[in-house]
This record gives C-alpha cells, structure tokens and sequence, in this order.
C-alpha cells in the first residue's frame, strides 16, 4: 500500500495546500467542501448531541453509509425524538428521513440569521471557512448562551415542517421555506436565538406560524411576480422587500387572531 506522510504547518497558507493535496490526490473519488470542515470540533460535538436526541447530522462524505449500517430500523431513533416529531406533527418512517445535511443545517441558520435571500443565495459559502457566512452561522452554534442543541432541533423541525407542507400555487411555492425562518427570526423572535424555543413549544404555536407564513408567502409572493413581472425562481434571489413582508406577515397575523 503506498503511504504518503506530509507535515503541514498551521497557517493559512499550508492549509490551503493541504486542501489541494488532498483534492488533487482523490480525483477518482469526489472531495466537497464539507470534507475539510468536518474535523471542526463544533460540528463533531453537534453530531454527536444531535444522535443523542435521534437526529443523523451528516459531516462527512462517509456518515450516510455509516448510519444506514448502525440503524437498521427507525425504532432506535422514534424512541429519542418521538415527542418532537409529535409536536410538529411528522411522520418518518426511514432511518434516511431522520438524516440532517450539515450544509442544510448551516443554511436555516443563516436564513434565521441575514434572511431568506442570503439562505438562497450564499449557501455556497457555507463550508468556507473564510466568508462571512460561515463565520456567521458557527459563530450561532458556539453562543451556549443562547443556542442549545435543542434550539437547533427546533429550528430545523420548523423548516422541515415548512418544507414537507410546502403547496405549488399560481405564483409558486408557499410557504416559501427560507422566508418562514426569515420571518419567524423578525417578527416573532425579534432577531433573538433565546426566543426560539418559547415560541415553538406547542403545537397550537407551530400551527399558527405554519398558516400565517402560509399566507403571508402566498401574498407576497402574488404581489412580487405581479409588481415586477418576474416568476418565483427569480424572486427568491431577489432582496426581500421586508416593508411589504412585514405588512402581510402582519395581514395574515390578523386573519389568524380573528379565526381564533
């Protein structure tokens, strides 16, 4: 078997060669971004408490095969997290369904974080160490201040209910998945990580925030592609007009309280 052992200094610019190395030695095998991030000590201690609670957070190239071989079944995991699929109403019923992508983690918080938009349009930044964006976004997850492993949870179970309920209408998908954690960070949290859980920890909550940006997307989303004449792909990439937003996320946060 051929060896190579190379020693590499810690700096910035050894790191980038250890990065080609690396690259260029596996061109028959794919090497992503999230390969060199994967040693973060951050993201290991995520893993590991995110399995604690029943969830797969994938780091590496490797975790998905890793995981179909420890968990056969889903009844390992349902035991740890059935009282949160509960409280968001989901149903999962393969171990793959319970697989959180680290870069699909990465992107709800930078949605809650700098907004929808950035959520669609930076999350190729995610897994360089060197952005703004990454920065950002680990910057959320060592705050024990304020983020736990369970604000995580919340947060992603929020999205991921947003997106499996998601409808295609006339003027695209709603609600629109990264606007909702957008909203929800805004006119909800007020932009503060501590507030997360306690406006999420009961289903009647979570239903209602699920209806309301429900519409408010649906409004939005009319007003947009009419106003500016473009279609739904292109007016997620778009900067939101949170002016607007915030008058129909405040709209349908009235219809809510009446039908209440």
């Amino acid at each position: 078997v051929l060896t190579k052992i190379l020693e590499i200094n810690d700096t910035i610019e050894q790191k980038e060669l250890y990065k080609s190395i690396v690259r260029y030695n596996n061109s028959q095998n794919s090497i992503d971004e999230k390969t060199f991030v994967a040693s973060s000590p951050e993201f290991i201690r995520l893993q590991r408490d995110f399995e604690q609670k029943g969830f797969l957070l994938l780091i590496k190239q490797s975790d998905k095969n890793k995981y179909k071989e420890k968990y056969k079944t889903v009844t390992e995991l349902l035991n740890r997290n059935h009282s949160l699929l509960d409280l968001y109403g989901l149903e999962l019923n393969k171990v793959e369904d319970f697989t959180i992508p680290l870069e699909k983690l990465l992107q709800i918080i930078l949605a809650f974080l700098k907004g929808g938009m950035q959520a669609y349009q930076k999350k190729g930044n995610l897994l360089k160490p060197e952005t703004e964006q990454y920065k950002s976004v680990v910057d959320f997850i060592k705050d024990n201040n304020a983020v736990t492993t369970n604000t995580l949870l919340h947060l992603y179970l929020f999205y991921y209910k947003m997106y499996l309920q998601r409808k295609d209408t006339d003027v695209g998908i709603v609600p629109i998945p990264y606007y909702a954690i957008d909203c929800f960070a805004k006119y909800e949290c007020k932009n503060d990580a501590t507030k997360i859980l306690m406006n999420l920890d009961t289903k009647e909550k979570i239903s209602r925030l699920y209806r309301i940006n429900r519409s408010a997307s649906l409004f939005y989303a009319n007003y947009y592609t009419r106003e500016y004449q473009v279609g739904y792909n292109t007016m997620i990439k778009k900067n939101i007009e949170y002016n607007k937003m915030e008058e129909f996320y405040l709209s349908a946060t009235q219809a809510e309280n009446m039908n209440e």
